[in-house]
């Protein structure tokens, strides 16, 4: 599925600090420096299969950071700051096997 992570929200965090909707989600219109919730501008598509990968995209230089944590022990723990559209729900969580 290909997204656009939104954000960082910098106007209304209540729902995290970043939102993701899928490319063809008409919310994607709210989202940039002089609209509703502020933030960037769409930036480029991206490719993922489940809801890790999004935040493993965003926080893959700080993953790095942590090398002596588990990585999926640090992808949970930064998963809250992301709010999923319903535009999402055929996203799916990593199977933890």
């Amino acid at each position: 599925m290909y997204v656009f992570i939104q954000g960082p929200n910098l106007r209304d965090q209540r729902k995290g600090q970043f939102h993701v909707h899928t490319v063809d989600c008409g919310d994607n219109k709210h989202y940039g420096p002089d609209t509703r919730f502020g933030g960037e501008r769409d930036g480029m598509p991206v490719k993922v299969d489940t809801y890790e990968d999004v935040c493993e995209f965003i926080y893959e230089d700080m993953i790095a950071e942590h090398p002596d944590e588990p990585r999926e022990d640090l992808i949970k723990a930064w998963l809250s700051d992301f709010w999923f559209a319903p535009c999402i729900k055929e996203l799916k969580h990593r199977d933890p096997s």
